[in-house]
């Protein structure tokens, strides 16, 4: 498979990125939030060359003419070993909460993430 095109540094011309609009800083910014980074402007600067790079070389490999391929889990020809789906003993209820970071036994206490504001 052949590398993305661009000017050799792994970062996409100007002209290989006429398929996509290009991120918008706010784009990133709302990626960043949802990711709980919070980058200075330069790197999110950063992150908005890279994220294009990606989107780029994701619209190439759209471009793959793969007619006939049959769809593959691993590139390497090897039976991969199954274990039985036989139900096992789960994690002794103690032993969770020592290795929690937060608990409110019998309950794992964990961070809200659901219906924050975006």
């Amino acid at each position: 498979m052949a590398a993305p095109a661009g000017s050799g540094n792994g970062q996409p011309d100007a002209a290989a990125s006429k398929g996509t609009e290009p991120l918008s800083a706010a784009q990133v910014a709302k990626l960043a939030k949802l990711a709980r980074l919070s980058p200075d402007a330069a790197q999110l600067e950063r992150y908005r060359h890279d994220l294009a790079a990606v989107l780029h070389y994701v619209e190439r490999l759209g471009e793959l003419k793969l007619d006939g391929v049959e769809p593959m889990y691993s590139p390497l020809e090897v039976d991969a070993p199954l274990r039985a789906d036989v139900p096992e003993a789960g994690l002794p209820n103690a032993a969770l909460m020592a290795m929690a970071p937060q608990s409110v036994p019998p309950f794992v206490k964990v961070p809200k993430v659901i219906g924050e504001s975006q």
